[in-house]
C-alpha cells in the first residue's frame, strides 16, 4: 500500500482548515474550558488516609477520563469532517452524547482505563512521597514514565476514536481489535508525525500559550488526514482491477442529515475494516485472531 508522506498530511489538514480556522481553533478552545470545568467540578478534598487517597483518586480521574473522552471524539470528528469539507458547527463536541452513546462510552472507558494505569505511578509518588517541593526526582521520572506509557497506548490505538465514528455499527471490542491491526506497519508513521509538531508546540509556548490553541487545532486536523489516507489507502486496495472488468455501479451515496460524513472506507468497499483486515490475512496464509 502506497501512504501519502507526513508533509503532504500536513499540507492537507492547511487546506481543510481554510474557511474553517474560527471552527476549527473554536472547537479546540471549547475543549480545553470544558476539561478544566469538568477537573475542578471533580476535585474533592482526599481521604486522610493514604491508601483511600489513593483509591479515591484513581476513581475520580477515571470517571473524569472518560467524560472528556466522550467530548474528545466528538472533537475529533470535527476535524473529520473538514477533511470531507462538510458543515459540522462547534456544538458538534457533544455529538456522541446524542449518537452512539454506549459505543462513546466504552470507547472512552477502554481509553481511561489504559490512561489510569499509565498515570498510577504519578499518583502514588504524589500521595506516598514526603516532601514539600513542588516537583522531586521520583515525580519527575513517574511524569516521564506516565507521557511516555501514554504516548505508546494512543499510537496502538490511534485509529479506534475514529472508525466509531466512520463505522458506528461496529462493536466497541470489534473496534479496538480492528484498530490495533490497522497500525500494523504505521506506527513508526504516526510516531514521527507526532514528534514533528513538538517545535510547533514550543512555538506556542513562547507565544505565552496563544499560538497553542492553533497548533493544536492543526495537529487534530493532521492527524485526521492520517487516518484518512489510512483507510483510503487500504480500500483502494481492494478495488477490482481493470483486467477483472469494471466494478458493478453502486447507487450514489447520500450524507447523513445530521451532517456525518459518508464513511470513506464504506465509499470504497462494502465490507468493514475488520472483515478486510482478516480476508487479506486468510489470502496470505496468517491467522485471523489476535
Amino acid at each position: 500500500m502506497v501512504y501519502t508522506d507526513a508533509r503532504d498530511l500536513k499540507a492537507q489538514a492547511r487546506v481543510a482548515m481554510i474557511g474553517h480556522m474560527g471552527k476549527a481553533v473554536g472547537s479546540m478552545i471549547l475543549y480545553m474550558v470544558l476539561v478544566m470545568i469538568i477537573s475542578e467540578l471533580t476535585s474533592f478534598s482526599l481521604p486522610e488516609n493514604r491508601a483511600a487517597a489513593l483509591i479515591f483518586s484513581i476513581l475520580v480521574n477515571f470517571v473524569v477520563a472518560v467524560l472528556v473522552g466522550v467530548i474528545q471524539i466528538g472533537l475529533k470528528s470535527i476535524y473529520l469532517d473538514m477533511q470531507f469539507d462538510n458543515t459540522a458547527g462547534i456544538f458538534s463536541l457533544f455529538r456522541y452524547y446524542r449518537e452512539n452513546q454506549n459505543s462513546a462510552v466504552v470507547i472512552s472507558a477502554f481509553f481511561a482505563l489504559l490512561d489510569t494505569v499509565c498515570s498510577l505511578p504519578v499518583l502514588a509518588v504524589l500521595i506516598f512521597e514526603q516532601s514539600q517541593s513542588p516537583l522531586t526526582v521520583p515525580l519527575a521520572l513517574a511524569l516521564l514514565v506516565r507521557t511516555v506509557s501514554q504516548f505508546l497506548v494512543r499510537t496502538l490505538f490511534f485509529p479506534v476514536q475514529y472508525l466509531l465514528m466512520d463505522y458506528p455499527e461496529m462493536l466497541p471490542a470489534s473496534m479496538i481489535r480492528t484498530g490495533e491491526r490497522l497500525m500494523h506497519g504505521r506506527r513508526m508513521d504516526y510516531m514521527k508525525l507526532a514528534l514533528s509538531f513538538i517545535p510547533m508546540h514550543l512555538l506556542g509556548f513562547m507565544s505565552m500559550g496563544v499560538g497553542t490553541f492553533w497548533v493544536l487545532a492543526y495537529q487534530n486536523c493532521t492527524y485526521a488526514a492520517f487516518y484518512k489516507d489510512m483507510i483510503t489507502a487500504r480500500t483502494k486496495q481492494n478495488k477490482p482491477s481493470v483486467k477483472d472488468g469494471p466494478a458493478p455501479e453502486s447507487p450514489p451515496e447520500h450524507l447523513d442529515p445530521g451532517g456525518i460524513y459518508p464513511p470513506p472506507g464504506k465509499a470504497h468497499s462494502g465490507e468493514s475494516p475488520e472483515e478486510d483486515i482478516s480476508l487479506q490475512e486468510d489470502a496470505s496464509g496468517q491467522e485471523t485472531d489476535m
